[in-house]
């Protein structure tokens, strides 16, 4: 079964997405955000939700998922200190 949305975040903001119903996963290293990615993908989420600070610590694999696969799209927004 897909899932329309899935965030990949800090804590404050995968919390916030949750409470209006958006699952999500909490990172705070690479390799979390690489785990939570792949995550996304077997899902077969439609929109994946990644703030600007774990966007760059996966540049490359989300450049793959942005420009060679048709899903999910990928939306970048500001963490909690505001946009990079």
């Amino acid at each position: 079964m897909s899932h329309p949305y899935f965030v990949v975040a800090d804590d404050d903001t995968v919390l916030g997405f949750r409470s209006i119903g958006i699952g999500g996963a909490a990172v705070n290293t690479r390799q979390e955000a690489l785990d939570a990615l792949e995550t996304a993908r077997r899902r077969g989420v439609g929109i994946l939700i990644v703030t600007q600070e774990v966007a760059a610590m996966v540049r490359e694999e989300l450049d793959v998922l942005r420009f060679d696969e048709a899903l999910p799209m990928v939306v970048e927004i500001p963490g909690p200190q505001g946009p990079l």
